[in-house]
């Protein structure tokens, strides 16, 4: 078995992917740039758990007053979502994508971890204007919710891999090096 955390380094050397290491052994910081924002975030692989892990950061904190709505806002959210969740830290007013992945006794594949990395980013991207939405505007969950799913079409059946992300991969790759 292969080190997941050098694995995992490899590959975002091998994407171009510009990161910062962190003082926590195995956790690259990055930033990527959206269709309407910049996020930061950073991907955690752990060797003793076999795991790797990817979080990205919405850039705004929510305001106590506004946590139960953007918590119906994360559940609804999550409810439509095959993979990955967001989540709201109660305390803090973070809100975050996450997805993850447990290797086993497998090693870290460069398309396995192309795939964690990229839906990621595509949640949050797709995601943040509907919390933008409830939280700077006078959009219920449900409304920023629907208006979601009638900005988004439907991905063809059969997009090729690089056509992932709306098509933007290269944009958002781009935007990961600035």
């Amino acid at each position: 078995m292969r080190s997941v955390v050098v694995a995992t380094q490899k590959f975002l050397r091998h994407k171009g992917i510009k990161y910062r290491r962190t003082e926590f052994a195995g956790v690259f910081g990055f930033v990527f740039i959206g269709t309407s924002h910049r996020f930061a975030g950073y991907v955690e692989a752990d060797d003793d758990r076999r795991t790797v892990q990817v979080q990205t950061l919405a850039p705004v904190r929510v305001s106590r007053s506004k946590r139960w709505e953007i918590a119906e806002l994360v559940e609804r959210i999550n409810d439509r979502l095959l993979f990955g969740n967001f989540e709201l830290g109660w305390e803090t007013g973070t809100v975050a994508s996450r997805t993850s992945i447990l290797l086993g006794e497998g090693d870290l594949q460069q398309d396995v971890m192309d795939r964690l990395l990229f839906a990621n980013w595509a949640l949050m991207d797709a995601y943040f204007p509907a919390i933008s939405a409830v939280l700077f505007g006078s959009v219920s969950p449900k409304e920023a919710i629907d208006q979601i799913k009638h900005q988004r079409a439907d991905p063809p059946k059969k997009a090729r891999h690089n056509e992932s992300l709306g098509g933007r991969r290269g944009d958002i790759l781009q935007g990961s090096m600035n």
